[in-house]
């Protein structure tokens, strides 16, 4: 998210991109704790709802898993990786799609350009059989 003073341009960096992926699961009423236990993963990032987020409190609770790649690989890797890093949970995930609301969330910040994402007929089968929806937000400066 950004600044409430920055710009997208401001967002984008010296190469003129900024790609990142992530899992993200919210809509819980447990503590983030409780999803990293049941996916026996640490999240890159979570909170729970009333934590001090970038504009006061936070309206829910969350749990992140980044993608581990750099701005220089494309959506679709950074979408890989994250299903890398959840080979072997994919019952767990599935599990939660029914209680929470489970998301593959894109996101691009681009200049001169604008992203390609492609995704493969496995990579689709993979997030539609996990019950992870796929959420992309691509920003043009």
């Amino acid at each position: 998210m950004l600044p409430a003073d920055a710009t997208v341009a401001d967002s984008i960096g010296k190469r003129g991109r900024k790609v990142c992926a992530y899992l993200s699961i919210v809509g819980f009423d447990v503590e983030p704790a409780a999803i990293s236990s049941r996916l026996a993963l640490t999240p890159t990032e979570s909170w729970n709802q009333g934590d001090d987020g970038p504009f006061g409190a936070r309206n829910f609770a969350a749990w992140r898993l980044f993608s581990r790649c750099n701005n220089e690989h494309s959506i679709d890797a950074h979408i890989l990786d994250v299903l890398a890093q959840l080979e072997g949970r994919e019952s767990v995930v599935f599990r939660l799609s029914a209680e929470c609301r489970v998301t593959m969330q894109c996101v691009a910040y681009m200049s001169g350009g604008c992203p390609n994402l492609s995704l493969d007929v496995e990579t689709m089968r993979t997030l539609v059989s996990i019950g992870v929806t796929l959420d992309v937000d691509l920003y043009l400066a």
